[in-house]
């Protein structure tokens, strides 16, 4: 196992970017993807830009103020609190909490 991550160290620190080649798209020395148009003008989508406040800000630690736990009725459940949150007022960052909704555990879809 060792050997394995003291391999792959060695693949990884050998890589560089100016290596790398495609006819779609160049990286530019300060990071920034070029995409170039194909034969009929399409380009690849650029999904860099896709997340919270844009990929910009780190997603914001919201407190839960309602818990959904799976089961026949989630749906109604989870449209419930989201109703109910929706009605409170903004706290001081901006925000009214956050609606958790559990997984299903392991064990009772075995059953």
């Amino acid at each position: 196992m060792r050997l394995f991550i003291i391999f792959l160290a060695l693949v990884v620190a050998s890589f560089t970017w100016n290596e790398w080649q495609s006819k779609f798209v160049t990286i530019k020395a300060d990071g920034r993807l070029i995409y170039k148009p194909d034969s009929k003008g399409n380009i690849l989508p650029d999904f860099s830009r896709v997340g919270y406040g844009t990929g910009n800000a780190p997603i914001p630690d919201i407190p839960a103020v309602r818990t959904v736990e799976p089961g026949l009725q989630a749906e109604s459940q989870i449209q419930q609190a989201i109703d109910d949150l929706s009605a409170q007022p903004l706290n001081g960052s901006g925000f009214r909490g956050a609606v958790l909704i559990k997984r299903e555990s392991i064990s009772s879809r075995t059953r």
